[in-house]
């Protein structure tokens, strides 16, 4: 019998509720499934334990923890001394052990609107229910998303707990930058005086130095990505968007890619990769229930997926002796902040890196941000000459994942391409 399955079942079974809230189950998990377990990358097992290992801290009770938005900077969270913890990325971790179905059926009792973000609902339901750890205090951010901050207000009025909001503009001159930067400090001012914590200025630098480091060994990895494609897979290399949500400033994060980037270049030279494939971007999210989308695609199809629009690097260094400005800057520089010329700008930059053949963008439900922009972004991508595939779907919400439906758009978009 399969232990993995075993541990599943036991999951999302009764004990649901208790395991997920349990700090030990998550170390269990670690020692049994990573620990005893081979996996095809060292860097993805460390990923893998580097979530696990984060996850126990948010349920321990030894450290305060802050409920996060994606793309709200870590790095804060991290010199404070807390645990972030996002209820977006707890979502997706529910879908994967098949907990968000009855979650979203929650949702709509309450009255939420199944035209609203699946991760939202399932978090929104999930966190009154028990499923979560205790947040002290809610960081919202106002980019990319405007479902996320309403989310955190809701859930900051269940759980009675501070919430703190970014305003991050459109613009990316000078002045966007020091209206976030002012911002910044002062909300860091506030957290430290309402929760009677401090900030060490010394452990600020060595967070932004980690953060550094660790764009460093990004940027390395995804250079080693363009000479050597398809040797890690999309489908593990879609997973390091973890590092971009919860781990930006944590000294074992440049270690991840650093390993990924020293295993491809291993395998490499040994010729275990296909040069001559189609090569495929992936735009946007993934599924986060059991689905065969990749499997199609990268061992049916034998297609590389050479890399993945969340996992390009976009700010430039952090400044340490200015870091409120420089977490602004790469807050601004964010390429979906402003007007959609900035993320197609950015796409056509990694298709020139990446010499890609065809997009395949995959539309969330309810992520109006994306979605909106799938007539422009298939426009853009014909007139440079690559391929365009829309997958409406859902990361969250298996009721809106046609297997069928899917597979066959994906044989006839690969199919378009091989000719």
């Amino acid at each position: 019998m399969d232990p993995v399955k075993i541990f599943k079942e036991k999951i999302g079974g009764n004990f649901s509720r208790k395991a997920l809230k349990s700090p030990q189950a998550y170390r269990l998990a670690k020692l049994m499934f990573v620990a005893r377990n081979p996996y095809p990358f060292r860097g993805i097992k460390e990923l893998t334990a580097l979530g696990l290992d984060q996850t126990a801290k948010a349920y321990d009770d030894e450290q305060k923890v802050a409920f996060t938005t994606a793309f709200f900077p870590e790095e804060i969270v991290h010199a404070l001394g807390c645990v972030p913890f996002a209820p977006e990325v707890a979502a997706a971790t529910a879908t994967s052990l098949n907990l968000s179905q009855e979650l979203l059926k929650n949702s709509e009792k309450e009255g939420m609107s199944r035209d609203a973000c699946s991760f939202h609902r399932v978090a929104a339901a999930g966190g009154p229910r028990d499923y979560f750890p205790i947040p002290d205090f809610f960081l919202a951010s106002s980019h990319l998303c405007d479902g996320a901050p309403q989310l955190f207000r809701y859930l900051s009025q269940k759980y009675d707990r501070p919430y703190y909001f970014l305003d991050v503009p459109a613009q990316k001159d000078a002045q966007a930058v020091e209206y976030v930067a002012q911002q910044l400090e002062e909300l860091i001012k506030e957290v430290t005086k309402n929760l009677n914590i401090s900030l060490d200025e010394e452990r600020l630098k060595e967070v932004i130095e980690n953060s550094n480091r660790a764009r460093e060994a990004q940027l390395y990895l995804n250079n080693i990505r363009k000479k050597y494609p398809g040797i890690l897979p999309g489908a593990q290399a879609i997973n390091l968007v973890y590092l971009h949500f919860l781990c930006q400033g944590l000294e074992k994060t440049p270690d991840i890619y650093n390993i990924l980037a020293e295993e491809i270049e291993n395998k490499a030279s040994k010729n275990e990769h296909k040069t001559d494939a189609p090569r495929i971007l992936w735009s946007h999210l993934r599924p986060f229930y059991e689905n065969d989308i990749f499997t199609i695609l990268e061992q049916e199809l034998e297609v590389n997926i050479v890399f993945e629009e969340m996992n390009q690097v976009y700010w430039p260094p952090l400044d340490p002796a200015k870091p409120y400005e420089s977490l602004a800057r790469k807050i601004i520089n964010n390429p979906l902040v402003g007007p959609l010329d900035y993320r197609m700008d950015y796409l056509k930059q990694i298709i020139d890196d990446y010499s890609v053949d065809g997009i395949i963008h995959f539309s969330h439900w309810g992520c109006r941000h994306a979605v909106g922009a799938v007539p422009l972004l298939k426009q853009k991508a014909k007139d440079l000459n690559v391929a365009f595939l829309n997958l409406d779907a859902d990361c969250v919400d298996r009721q809106n994942y046609f297997s069928g439906q899917v597979r066959t758009r994906l044989e006839s978009f690969i199919e378009m391409l091989s000719f």
